[in-house]
């Protein structure tokens, strides 16, 4: 980082749950310069400071009115991000209570597309799960970051040939997904990446090499549909 931009960065390191003190002393801290992006990381780190359950309902919202909700009035100009992760053994959803990701304008999953450490550089996937806004569709891929053995990350259009699939052939994910388009046109794309059991990442790749092909397509606020290939690539021979 930039020494000009390490200036404008602020850490916080709170010890004790957010009350009217904090509050103050961070109103204090910016004055009349609001922060433009605010960080926290992570939800369930900020809820068991405050003696909070993150699997409860009323814990998850009671903690997201007493932090989110008030950083958002007293800031109304920035933009709140608030990191939550999901189980290490895979799972697909966020650790904790539902609420969670009811209570966001919008969420973005971030998933390991190549493994990175100090000394090897990966690259990460970052892709979209809700947009109450409507700028996007859930399951787009939105951009990769690549980052790690001692080089500086950077961020570029997502690579979906580069998507490593742990389920199952690609070709074979591919004509499962169109099978089922064609049986279920007009079908949802989260019902479709259910229904072949893929995880957002890996789906993304495939529904969109297939819209490009034009096996399927899939209209702006639209579900999927039988594209003008799809016929053809139906009768492909499954060897």
């Amino acid at each position: 980082m930039a020494t000009e931009d390490a200036r404008r960065l602020v850490y916080v390191h709170p010890s004790t749950p957010v009350g009217d003190a904090s509050r103050a002393r961070l109103l204090e801290r910016f004055g009349d310069t609001p922060p433009t992006v605010v960080v926290l990381d992570s939800l369930g780190m900020g809820m068991g400071l405050s003696a909070m359950d993150s699997n409860s309902d009323t814990d998850t919202a009671r903690w997201a009115n007493e932090v989110i909700m008030w950083l958002k009035g007293a800031w109304p100009g920035a933009v709140i991000l608030v990191v939550d992760h999901l189980p290490k053994a895979g799972g697909s959803e966020p650790i904790g209570s539902q609420r969670k990701g009811a209570l966001a304008d919008a969420l973005f999953r971030v998933e390991t597309v190549s493994p990175f450490t100090r000394r090897v550089t990966g690259s990460c996937r970052v892709t979209v799960e809700k947009d109450r806004r409507g700028w996007f569709e859930a399951g787009k891929a939105l951009f990769d970051v690549t980052f790690g053995g001692g080089v500086p990350f950077t961020i570029a259009e997502a690579d979906l040939g580069s998507v490593v699939l742990s389920l199952g052939d690609a070709v074979a994910r591919q004509r499962q997904l169109a099978e089922y388009v064609g049986e279920h046109e007009g079908c949802r794309v989260e019902d479709a990446r259910k229904a072949v059991n893929g995880r957002t990442t890996e789906f993304s790749g495939i529904k969109d090499t297939l819209v490009a092909a034009g096996v399927i397509e899939h209209p702006p606020r639209a579900g999927l549909f039988k594209g003008p290939s799809w016929s053809a690539f139906m009768a492909q021979d499954r060897q």
